[in-house]
């Protein structure tokens, strides 16, 4: 994978990091932490994809164009949403083992 390709790919993640967490948080608001993170990772992530795929398909030729598919967007941008996971649990767990 090339810089740019990384950077492209990282700007999609950001561009529906929004509109995942504000789906998220409601679920955080009534069932709980591990709910938000559940939410997060599969509900909210595929919720803001369907957003994304008929409010602005138009973006989508900026990355092809890039040389980045969509299932290869889907992808990566999963798999950041994973490790954001993974740090958040792991930021919360050492914040609740230390106080």
């Amino acid at each position: 994978m090339t810089k740019q390709k990384a950077l492209n790919s990282f700007h999609f993640f950001k561009s529906t990091l929004v509109f995942n967490f504000a789906i998220s948080l409601v679920s955080l608001l009534i069932f709980g932490l591990n709910a938000f993170f559940i939410t997060f990772l599969f509900f909210g992530f595929f919720t803001t994809i369907l957003i994304k795929e008929t409010n602005y398909k138009n973006e989508y030729i900026f990355y092809l164009n890039n040389q980045i598919t969509k299932l290869e967007l889907w992808l990566y941008c999963w798999v950041f949403y994973l490790l954001l996971v993974l740090i958040l649990k792991s930021v919360i767990h050492i914040i609740t083992v230390l106080f």
